[in-house]
């Protein structure tokens, strides 16, 4: 079960080398602009989750959560599409990371949602931290969400060759 605390585990960072979404000033955000928000977050995370958030929406720590979900539907929404970093190979950044009991996916690009149907499937980078060797490939979001899968909502963007160097440490 995921609780608010563990959302907050991190406290925010806008300073030097705080990913770009970060940099921005905390301001007041309603709460009609977290529910559209919500909406876009919906097809990227499971129910559990997005319970948590909308009850976050409503406690005393209100103001942070409202900041944090328009920030990561920001994300979502100027990340690639498909094929748009196929030629950046290990430098594709990655956009948003999942987690669930030793594995990661890291998503450098989300489908195209041709039929209205919402986020089916990504493009990544899956590590089950077991060694079985990572790998990259299309990742579908409904069944790691469905899992418990959790979206890391203080992910800072980077590279895919970070990533592998940073688990090569």
């Amino acid at each position: 079960m995921i609780s608010s605390n563990h959302l907050l585990y991190k406290t925010w960072k806008g300073g030097k080398g705080a990913s770009p979404y970060r940099r921005r000033k905390m301001s007041a955000v309603s709460m009609m602009d977290a529910a559209k928000a919500m909406g876009k977050i919906n097809k990227f995370s499971g129910a559990r989750q997005l319970k948590v958030m909308g009850d976050g929406c409503r406690g005393s720590e209100a103001a942070y959560f409202k900041e944090k979900i328009v920030e990561m539907a920001g994300i979502i929404e100027t990340m690639p599409v498909s094929y748009q970093t196929d030629d950046q190979g290990m430098e594709a950044v990655v956009r948003l990371h999942y987690f669930l009991n030793g594995w990661d996916w890291y998503i450098t690009e989300k489908d195209i949602d041709t039929d209205g149907q919402g986020q089916i499937q990504a493009f990544g980078f899956a590590d089950s931290g077991e060694g079985f060797g990572p790998e990259l490939g299309y990742i579908s979001i409904k069944e790691i969400t469905r899992c418990g899968a959790e979206l890391d909502m203080h992910w800072t963007p980077c590279t895919l060759r970070q990533i592998k160097e940073k688990a090569a440490a």
